[in-house]
């Protein structure tokens, strides 16, 4: 299920691949039944977009920052994080009408998760500036209604005063967990980046060398799966999982660089984990792994944001594809096949999707 804007790999080259694939059932909340899927997807198109089956509406003023994270509560409101004028900004859609909260100016919301009493946790950083430049600090709020509170994220060992927060997953026995990252400044990593999970405010960091936390979800039995990328033994960056903060590459390196960006957890315990394999050659590829089994959704210019699977098992994919030139279209694919959301050809900007979420 984002961060910081953290924007994905999506240098990726050449022709179209698809293929279907087989899911299980649903995650959060309580996905209708196939005839009655709603298909909720967010990102960017010169403004904050929320397109819903496909249908496009703007939230925001042109040329503000993207739409970054969906979520669709069992009463079907519908929350969206992002940027309006600049201004941090979470969107409440219900029963047609859209009502928005603004958060300050220096803050960047990443992720968020609404649960079914009302409450809305966000995560994401806040930009203080300083004499020797700007830092980032992560950071976790709770809102009711429209009051916001901020949440402590208890400072990590070794981390420098940078710090991000890219993904947050309230489970169903009510922990918050929060993923995100920081600079090392202990003398034997100074310089590096390492993963951060934090559960209740409480950070621990995650193993493994110049690693990133992307996303993080937790299963029904409890278990805790954080998904990003860390260093392999040759040094390129590889896609990785963390489940219970113990580290499992998905790949071996021989891709070339690689890198895990949304994760999945289906309430029989299938593991979907959705990623990018990056390379400057026709080998490139959007890529899903089912249970640590790759399948690659598409080689050529695409790129993956965001997974869900619902109840019926259908596998829904919002990422990008490149058109003409450098330009960039959104896109979600539904068990492998794919949808355009945007169709422009040549253009001076790009159009992204970024998160979705299906009821």
């Amino acid at each position: 299920m984002i961060n910081v804007l953290k924007m994905k790999n999506l240098i990726i080259l050449a022709a179209t691949a698809a293929l279907m694939i087989s899911g299980a059932s649903c995650g959060q909340g309580q996905p209708k039944t196939a005839a009655a899927e709603t298909v909720y997807v967010v990102g960017e198109d010169k403004s904050a977009i929320l397109w819903i089956d496909g249908t496009p509406q703007t939230l925001s003023d042109k040329h503000s920052y993207a739409a970054n994270a969906v979520f669709v509560t069992d009463d079907n409101i519908v929350y969206v994080t992002g940027r309006d004028r600049y201004i941090a900004t979470l969107w409440k859609i219900q029963e047609g009408q859209t009502t928005k909260l603004a958060f300050a100016e220096n803050e960047m919301l990443s992720s968020m998760f609404a649960t079914q009493t009302g409450e809305v946790y966000v995560a994401g950083h806040i930009c203080t500036e300083g004499a020797e430049g700007d830092h980032y600090d992560a950071a976790c709020w709770k809102v009711s209604g429209t009051k916001i509170t901020k949440m402590p994220l208890a400072p990590v060992q070794g981390a420098e005063e940078g710090t991000s927060a890219n993904a947050l997953f309230v489970s169903s026995d009510g922990n918050v967990y929060v993923a995100g990252n920081s600079n090392c400044d202990d003398p034997d990593c100074a310089g590096e980046v390492f993963g951060i999970l934090w559960t209740n405010g409480t950070g621990q960091t995650l193993p493994g060398k110049e690693s990133w936390a992307n996303d993080v979800y937790a299963s029904n039995n409890g278990t805790v799966y954080v998904v990003g990328s860390a260093a392999g033994s040759s040094g390129k960056e590889l896609a990785v999982m963390w489940k219970n903060k113990v580290l499992q590459y998905l790949t071996d390196g021989s891709e070339e660089n690689s890198k895990a960006e949304s994760v999945f957890v289906t309430p029989n315990g299938d593991v979907y984990v959705a990623g990018n394999i990056n390379s400057y050659t026709d080998q490139s590829a959007a890529v899903i792994w089912k249970n640590g089994t790759m399948q690659i959704l598409a080689k050529g210019r695409y790129s993956i944001s965001s997974i869900y699977v619902t109840r019926n098992g259908d596998v829904y994919v919002a990422g990008n594809v490149g058109g003409r030139g450098y330009s960039l279209e959104a896109a979600l694919w539904k068990n492998g096949v794919l949808q355009m959301l945007t169709n422009y050809g040549n253009r001076e900007w790009d159009s992204r999707a970024v998160s979705v979420f299906v009821k």
